[in-house]
């Protein structure tokens, strides 16, 4: 039983439950957002549950081919370690995304169209486009902002999730960005040519400070515009942007590894104050 136990918590592990909930979370912030109606929050669910799903399959094939640089980089993770062999992932990641495009299928076509590209694209990050400086940045950039469109299309009104995708761009470029100059030791040994080792990490860490410098800015724009009210000013303020300048005035006094690894980790749960502080801004504005 206790083997079992273990097997299945690998299983678990190796999808990153917490980014999978952050996914799911995201798309049903995006429908509420794109003001969903009652009778269709059954469909905001199976949608969430697709992106969740497609979500965890490109996690899974990302720890598959980062197995020899994650040797040096993550030692902990689940497939380095062996609790769980390269061929269980491949099939668990195979489920996954099949479950993820069949679930997709119920909700509409337009969102059927996005899990098969989002599908395609996950892998190809993986194997090949992560490879190439900036191009995988990016690419994280479109596909987290891409979870936003998934949303209002679920809900019916895909503009909606436009404001929201921005900012997920922007930010996401940033913290990427950052992941990569954590990484540099393992990705040098796997003759990776990520964008720090490019250009070096302290212009990678200038280029993502003026990204989050950016996206600091975009913040402010719904407001200064009209679409959004003072709640949703006081939650991005406090909550996003000061965490923004607080985490960047960490990274240049203390640039160690360790401590860039800290940023990210923050980075990740600051996304979810910004996805409140919109749902702030649509709702109580």
């Amino acid at each position: 039983m206790d083997e079992r136990g273990s097997r299945l918590r690998a299983f678990v592990a190796v999808t990153r439950p917490v980014n999978v909930l952050i996914t799911a979370a995201t798309i049903i912030v995006a429908g509420l957002i794109a003001g969903i109606t009652t009778d269709r929050f059954d469909v905001l669910v199976i949608a969430a549950a697709s992106a969740a799903l497609l979500a965890a399959f490109g996690n899974v094939v990302n720890d598959i081919f980062d197995v020899s640089i994650d040797r040096i980089n993550k030692p902990e993770r689940v497939l380095v370690s062996g609790r769980l062999s390269i061929r269980s992932a491949r099939f668990l990641a195979v489920v996954l995304a099949g479950l993820g495009v069949a679930l997709a299928g119920l909700v509409s076509i337009p969102v059927l169209g996005i899990a098969l590209i989002s599908a395609a694209v996950l892998y190809a990050y993986s194997s090949v486009l992560k490879h190439i400086p900036l191009v995988g940045n990016i690419t994280v950039g479109l596909m987290t902002g891409l979870a936003f469109i998934y949303g209002g299309f679920a809900a019916g009104h895909p503009e909606a999730g436009m404001i929201p995708a921005v900012f997920a761009f922007f930010y996401n470029i940033g913290r990427e960005i950052l992941k990569d100059i954590e990484d540099i030791e393992g990705d040098k040994a796997g003759r990776i040519r990520t964008f720090p080792i490019l250009v070096g990490a302290e212009y990678a860490m200038t280029v993502a400070t003026v990204v989050f410098a950016v996206t600091i800015v975009l913040t402010l724009v719904p407001y200064m515009m009209g679409w959004y009210g003072l709640a949703y000013l006081a939650v991005v303020v406090l909550g996003v942007d000061a965490v923004l300048l607080s985490l960047m005035f960490s990274l240049w006094k203390t640039p160690t590894r360790h401590n860039i690894s800290r940023i990210c980790q923050w980075l990740k749960y600051d996304m979810v104050v910004g996805i409140a502080a919109i749902y702030t801004g649509t709702h109580f504005s």
